[in-house]
């Protein structure tokens, strides 16, 4: 044991140029690791030993990740035969000892994840991941407090979103609490560098897919965050595919000295107008904009109409219009009514949930404000449909029948196409005063 003490103690210091390489020495001359995988046979060693054991294959798979990457095919066997002659000492281990070797298990996992996307998905197979022990371990402390464990289980859980192909990453966002437990508890007490490895991940790699259920649990995460008092201020999704990862390099690269944030323009074009009028015309109005306290079911469907992964989510959309509508960003008003935004938002008011109707009318009216000063050939005409649409709204929070909105939604669409018979309905006058509509 003092001779894999030691070559733990050495592996956590490397790579250094002053420093002999343990690890990769040994791999040379053990491709196989046949040496530490013979410890585990036989009889069960003392809680001590395993430990460095298991830290030791740690190490290894770490550096066969990274700058040993040579080496690939030595990590991807090592996780094979963890996988089919171990996983259950390794079970064992996590869910029967104390906080250190609780630790050491989801740290060893985490490594044999990274190994690429092949691994995660033999981990994923071979792990019980819906097992509600394992969930605790999100909250676990040692004895003096500290969230080692907790953070050992971020990033063992997060591995997956990094080392993953599309495909796992998906099953393991439908997973019911593998990832949202995190911000169940435990959240006041994690550093400012947890905070940015969780949200910087979710922002480049969750954010990618356009699923109407992965929406909705990013929006719970962050919900979970700023219960907690948390700012979210530099972690702003305004980019998701391969938009956000772009962007994302971008400024790692130029440093945060140099980052740019995208335009509203740049926001509203990553917008597909054909799903935007989908999601329009098949509007969710029992969606809620948040989930109620007592909700056993926190992710929304609704199978009765379409399939809701073919919509996007209005309660995503929304909030994100309430952000790129803010007075100190310039937006192109134009394209926010030709990407079907208007439109959407005015559908937002026919919803049965009362917060959801609040969030459109407060995007319309930072909306309205802004195109009071924009400059655009059909501003005027625009203006007053929207004048006519307020000058309707005889109660607060009025909830509109989904018809009137369809149609409001569809004259503010026909604005933008003077060819079309339905345009002088809704025209101004060459001088550009206000008129009623024709008859």
């Amino acid at each position: 044991s003092s001779s894999l003490e030691a070559f733990v103690t050495v592996a956590k210091k490397l790579p250094q140029e002053d420093v002999y390489d343990v690890v990769e020495g040994y791999i040379k001359i053990s491709v196989e690791c046949a040496e530490i995988f013979q410890l585990l046979s036989g009889e069960k060693r003392p809680d001590s030993e395993m430990l460095l054991i298991f830290q030791v294959f740690e190490a290894i798979l770490l550096r066969t990740a990274s700058d040993l990457s040579h080496f690939h095919v030595v990590g991807t066997n090592i996780v094979k035969k963890l996988m089919n002659n171990h996983m259950k000492l390794i079970c064992e281990s996590l869910y029967a000892s104390g906080y250190r070797m609780a630790r050491a298990c989801l740290n060893l996992m985490a490594a044999m994840v990274t190994q690429g996307p092949e691994a995660a998905r033999d981990v994923y197979s071979h792990f019980d991941l819906n097992k509600k022990t394992l969930y605790t371990l999100a909250t676990k402390r040692d004895s003096k407090g500290v969230h080692d464990v907790r953070l050992a289980y971020i990033q063992f859980a997060l591995s997956f979103l990094i080392a993953s192909d599309d495909s796992t990453i998906a099953q393991v966002l439908e997973l019911k609490e593998f990832i949202p437990c995190i911000f169940s508890s435990g959240i006041k007490e994690d550093r400012i560098s947890t905070v940015n490895i969780l949200l910087s991940t979710l922002k480049t790699k969750v954010c990618v897919f356009t699923q109407c259920s992965c929406h909705q649990k990013i929006l719970l995460l962050l919900r979970a965050y700023e219960q907690n008092d948390l700012s979210l201020v530099n972690f702003r999704v305004f980019l998701w595919g391969p938009a956000a990862v772009e962007h994302h390099k971008t400024c790692r690269s130029l440093g945060k000295s140099l980052w740019q944030q995208p335009s509203v323009g740049d926001v509203l074009r990553l917008l597909d107008p054909d799903r935007m009028m989908k999601t329009i015309l098949h509007f969710p109005q029992n969606r809620r904009l948040l989930p109620p306290e007592d909700a056993q079911e926190l992710i929304f469907k609704d199978r009765r109409t379409v399939d809701l992964d073919g919509l996007y989510d209005p309660c995503f959309l929304l909030h994100l219009f309430s952000e790129l509508t803010r007075p100190e960003f310039v937006v192109d008003c134009r394209k926010f009514l030709d990407s079907n935004s208007l439109g959407l938002t005015v559908t937002a008011l026919s919803s049965y949930d009362p917060q959801m109707r609040a969030a459109a009318y407060y995007v319309l009216a930072a909306y309205y404000s802004q195109l009071e000063g924009a400059r655009f050939r059909e501003q005027s005409q625009l203006l007053y449909l929207l004048d006519v649409v307020r000058n309707g709204i005889r109660t607060q929070n009025m909830r509109l029948t989904f018809t009137l909105t369809l149609f409001i939604a569809k004259a503010a669409l026909q604005i933008l196409k003077p060819g079309t018979t339905a345009c002088p309905l809704v025209g101004v006058n060459p001088e550009g005063v206000h008129d009623p509509p024709h008859v």
